[in-house]
């Protein structure tokens, strides 16, 4: 049931190669390259009828310079935008065995770019022999060639041929997970599961009562019961916002002081105005998130996240708003040729403390004129005056998640990428998807694409493929910015257009590019399945029919994310209260969880020990969202699937230790949540197994779970030294580790939290 998610990011090896002559082979400086004969494409079965077995051996650097000869390097080169397969750096052979390719087209979808069992049928080879992919386009696997509208000549598919065929011999693929027969989740499980997720707590004596007591079969509509409780409490909207700014890479993680955007944000230099920079930065961070959740809850059609120019802000957010609006924004990145006046927003532009708090939803109308920014009282006083539901003219269209400070602020470009790492990030979004060569998607439009770089089709150039479609789509942003995402005049001149994933159409401004984002056929799909990723830790098999019926759940029900949520966190899918396709494929994930989950898990239940004792005192377990080395959710540059850590290391295990040990001895102060002074031990006990470990009394394991924190308080304070190892003791204990009453409570605490109950989903 267990499954990796540590996989590479490869799509098609399809527009590796181009822009040579057949007969320019750099095969022509290799020894023993003349013994090379015979047509590549001249068998029947679509196979080169020459084997390089004894006639031609290429070692890797030799097939890398057959690449670097063919000009793959641009696009499969050490840092490509477009994250496709490195064949340049590093041992690739090793790096691509048994990997399969992530295309989307269903007749070749999984082929391994290096078969280990059958090497002549790798698809690094169906791309580069003309045989081998005309059998394959005869398959249904339409998929260009490398190089692009050529192949690669014969000599050369020969050195490739011989080398692939020794890293098969060589080269482990990797390693199978090993698969253990599904087991059906429990209701308890299933009910635990969903409210780690959604909550954070335990499940009470009545939530277990109404959905798992005294049946082994879950009933999907309680379960949605108990979610829309949770719905009312102030820990499911953390959780919600936590990832909606996750799915809508809303995070700020690095280059916390806008640098690009705004030069950096600086704090006041006066004393009685020195308001931190960091409250600033905090409005950046979360005006669109606060949006987003105001979508969320409302039961709005979430596809307004794409397009809404209503945003959540403050005065002090529309200061920056205005200020990235202004005329004559420098596009250089050279500091020394800004002028100084002005240079950086400030905190202390006659703003005052008031105007960071002030939270009110204001629509951004376009406008052909700049934001008349100016750095004087009346100008912010005029910002003060517009109300809640006012509204705010910028010049540079103000709309969906993809325009916000943080967004841009993360995805930072220059004047060689332009806005293809945007466009690229804009579309994991909305869609789920990356840019593919694989996808035939008719061109819209030829305006933009790099010719110095990409070439013309006709040429047949590398990367080719992937700029016809992202370089006229990234004219949404580069049309009305500059590359520090300041406004500028809107540029008319070149035409944006949108392919992707079988939409082609050419559009005006962002309002446009949002509603093709809208109307596009991914985005329930995606949406359903980034919550299989933040909820499962992998990917749900888009073939599964409860899949398919949340997909089709999330467009009948005009996109309500809420909505969407009741059904995924009661579905089998995710509960495995039942086994769906999902499970068959892929098995069922009991996987390590993250530090935002396991931080928020303690806190939110030492809480709940809080109220239950009429204890008091810090519950705080985490500094910063930080548990140790565990990770959080999170995601990088060019990645459809969220970064998570789903397997326990020994440095995780090390790190939930000392995270546990180091809030012991607080927690057990007087005036904190396991007072010691104030509460006997059977208190103490029953709170942490009811609490924290999340057996309510009802539960048939309760008991057990009480006796055996008993068990090793009794084990940790016995006086008697123990000859041999403590634990291995028969029902009376006799001996011991000789600790005090505080060591042992640190114990019985530390088994609690070290727990697979809170340290893991799904278990």
């Amino acid at each position: 049931m267990w499954k990796t998610l540590a996989h590479f990011t490869l799509t098609s090896l399809l527009l590796a190669c181009g822009g040579t002559d057949e007969g320019n082979s750099s095969l022509n400086n290799y020894p023993d390259s003349s013994s090379s004969s015979s047509s590549s494409s001249s068998s029947s079965s679509g196979r080169s009828s020459s084997s390089s077995s004894g006639a031609m051996s290429c070692k890797e650097q030799e097939v890398k310079a057959v690449f670097t000869q063919n000009n793959c390097d641009a696009c499969h080169g050490e840092g490509n935008e477009l994250g496709i397969v490195n064949l340049q750096t590093g041992n690739v052979g090793a790096r691509i065995i048994g990997i399969p390719t992530t295309t989307e087209l269903s007749a070749c979808k999984g082929d391994l770019l290096i078969d280990h069992n059958s090497p002549e049928d790798s698809l690094i080879l169906s791309l580069i022999d003309k045989g081998r992919h005309e059998a394959l386009k005869n398959n249904g696997c339409d998929r260009p060639s490398m190089p692009q509208n050529k192949y690669l000549t014969d000599q050369e598919v020969l050195c490739v041929q011989s080398w692939v065929e020794h890293v098969a011999k060589t080269e482990l693929p990797p390693e199978k997970p090993q698969q253990v027969a599904f087991e059906f989740a429990s209701p308890h499980m299933a009910l635990s599961k969903a409210k780690y997720i959604l909550h954070g707590g335990t499940p009470t004596e009545e939530e277990f009562s109404a959905v798992a007591e005294g049946s082994n079969q879950l009933d999907p509509q309680t379960l949605r019961n108990q979610i829309i409780e949770w719905e009312k409490t102030p820990q499911y909207e953390k959780k919600i916002r936590n990832f909606l700014d996750l799915a809508l890479q809303q995070k700020e993680v690095g280059n916390a002081n806008y640098a690009e955007q705004f030069n950096n944000i600086r704090n006041g230099t006066n004393r009685a105005e020195n308001y931190d920079a960091g409250k600033f930065e905090e409005n950046l961070n979360t005006m669109f998130s606060r949006t987003a959740w105001r979508i969320f809850s409302q039961n709005n059609d979430f596809r307004n996240v794409l397009s809404t120019r209503t945003w959540e802000v403050t005065t002090a957010g529309l200061a920056a708003l205005a200020w990235l609006d202004k005329p004559n924004q420098p596009g250089t990145k050279d500091y020394r040729l800004i002028p100084r006046l002005d240079m950086r927003i400030s905190t202390n532009t006659h703003l005052i403390p008031s105007d960071f708090e002030d939270w009110r939803t204001v629509t951004f109308e376009p406008s052909g004129n700049p934001a008349n920014y100016q750095a004087k009282a009346d100008f912010m006083q005029s910002l003060r005056d517009i109300p809640d539901g006012g509204t705010l003219k910028l010049r540079y269209p103000r709309l969906g998640f993809f325009s916000s400070p943080v967004f841009l602020n993360y995805w930072e470009t220059n004047d060689d990428n332009m806005f293809r790492v945007t466009i690229q990030q804009t579309l994991i979004v909305a869609l789920n998807k990356r840019f593919d060569a694989s996808d035939n998607t008719v061109t819209a439009s030829f305006d933009g694409i790099d010719e110095d770089h990409a070439g013309t089709k006709a040429e047949g150039k590398v990367c080719y493929q992937c700029h016809r479609m992202m370089d006229p789509m990234k004219l949404v942003f580069e049309n009305y910015l500059v590359s520090r995402y300041r406004s500028k005049p809107t540029d008319t001149s070149r035409q944006p257009g949108f392919a992707f994933v079988g939409v082609s159409e050419t559009f005006n401004n962002p309002g446009q590019f949002a509603k093709i984002l809208r109307n596009h056929p991914e985005f329930a799909k995606g949406w359903v399945q980034k919550l299989c990723l933040w909820g499962n830790s992998m990917p749900c098999d888009e073939s599964d029919p409860e899949y398919q019926r949340l997909v089709n759940f999330f467009k009948s029900n005009k996109f309500n994310l809420r909505l969407l949520l009741r059904q995924f966190f009661s579905s089998p899918i995710f509960t495995a209260n039942e086994k769906v396709l999902t499970h068959e494929n892929n098995g069922y994930l009991a996987s390590l969880s993250r530090s935002n989950h396991i931080c928020h898990a303690l806190e939110t239940r030492l809480e709940s020990v809080k109220s239950e004792l009429g204890t008091s005192g810090e519950s705080t377990v985490c500094r910063d969202n930080a548990m140790g080395v565990i990770p959080e959710d999170g995601y990088a540059r060019g990645a459809v699937d969220l970064v998570q850590a789903t397997h326990l290391s020994l440095f995780d295990a090390k790190s939930i230790d000392r995270q546990c040990s180091v809030v012991a001895n607080r927690l057990m102060a007087a005036g904190n949540p396991f007072d010691r002074q104030a509460l006997n031990n059977e208190q103490i006990f029953a709170a942490m197994v009811r609490k924290v470990w999340g057996y309510p009394n009802n539960h048939p394991q309760y008991q057990e779970r009480l006796d055996a924190l008993k068990r090793i308080y009794a084990i940790a304070t016995h006086k008697t030294a123990c000859e041999q190892s403590p634990f291995n003791q028969g029902d009376e204990i006799s001996c011991g580790m000789g600790l005090d009453r505080l060591a042992g409570l640190r114990t019985a605490w530390f088994t609690t939290c070290s727990s697979p109950e809170v340290i893991s989903v799904g278990f």
